[in-house]
């Protein structure tokens, strides 16, 4: 009604100026009964009004789609008995189909690229293996070096396939009873490489078993995501990344600290942006900025919630709650 009303105030204001006009006319031309001039006005009034309610009655179901801002299902088959409804009806279905159409030759696309990426992922996992599997009782310093940018390939790899899983996530995740302690001890072993060559030291402190609902896969990456950062943000000063978990009410609390060079407050608020290295990240190559952004993506998903303390030069803390812990 709003919107009818709205469509037709310049109707209106454009007859009350005609009969204003036609009125003054008449007084002018000397006719000045004012009976006469009161029942043209109200016989042209009246007319006028039932103009606008017919035409409200035969376009109100037109009004109420655009008006109630209806889903474009719901707008697809507007009913009308005139040229408007028929035309508006017409022209909603059509960019409707046309809608439709562009949706599905996106969803096609995108899963294309997914199955190529993991396709491509899997393919580049094997020679990968095979190298490191040649290089695994060799000691020297071109070695350890092939070994080392090997690592890296695969972490990257690894990171890629998690990007490209996002965008079907709930196809892909399953919330079980997970144990926090297992998960630290595999990330842990996972990264045991990159913690020696970094002079970092890892610290468990949590009790086995300590159980969450979450799902197992998902919970193991997010560990990985910050226990990279954390030895990549403390390398060199022989401190210690610890991993604990601790209960904050009903929830349970996953926590990953490190003591590096920690997180300018300026760029505090901005780390779970995607490709946002800050200050730092332009002091290590290694940074790409993805690393929390899909950290903060999967919780964002699987219901955790994820918080952030640092100090300049003091270190870095993340917290993982996980809300109704099992115990």
């Amino acid at each position: 009604m709003k919107l009818f009303i709205k469509d037709h105030v310049s109707l209106t204001l454009f007859f009350t100026g005609i009969m204003g006009i036609s009125t003054l006319i008449y007084w002018l031309s000397g006719q000045q009964d004012i009976w006469i001039t009161g029942y043209a006005l109200f016989i042209s009034s009246l007319f006028f009004f039932l103009y606008l309610i017919i035409r409200y009655i035969r376009h109100r179901k037109v009004y109420a789609l655009i008006e109630e801002q209806h889903s474009l299902e719901e707008m697809n088959n507007p009913t009308g008995e005139t040229p408007l409804a028929e035309a508006f009806g017409a022209m909603l279905r059509q960019n409707y189909q046309m809608y439709e159409k562009r949706l599905r030759q996106y969803e096609q696309k995108t899963n294309e690229h997914v199955n190529f990426m993991n396709q491509w992922v899997h393919q580049m996992k094997t020679p990968i293996s095979v190298i490191q599997l040649t290089l695994q009782d060799e000691d020297d310093v071109k070695s350890l070096s092939i070994k080392e940018e090997t690592e890296k390939i695969r972490r990257g790899l690894q990171t890629v396939l998690y990007v490209a899983r996002l965008d079907t996530f709930e196809q892909d995740f399953r919330v079980d009873k997970v144990n926090l302690w297992k998960a630290a001890q595999e990330a842990v072993q996972e990264n045991k490489g990159m913690f020696i060559r970094n002079q970092v030291y890892p610290q468990i402190e949590m009790e086995n078993p300590n159980w969450v609902e979450t799902d197992e896969k998902w919970c193991v990456f997010i560990l990985n995501q910050l226990i990279i950062n954390a030895i990549r943000y403390s390398a060199g000063t022989q401190s210690k990344v610890t991993i604990r978990s601790y209960r904050k009410g009903i929830n349970m609390v996953l926590e990953v600290e490190d003591h590096g060079i920690g997180i300018p407050k300026q760029d505090v608020k901005r780390v779970f942006e995607p490709f946002f290295t800050g200050e730092n990240g332009r002091q290590i190559r290694e940074s790409t900025g993805m690393g929390l952004y899909l950290v903060k993506q999967v919780c964002d998903k699987l219901g955790h919630s994820i918080e952030l303390e640092s100090e300049p030069n003091e270190g870095t803390a993340i917290r993982i709650v996980y809300h109704g812990a099992v115990h």
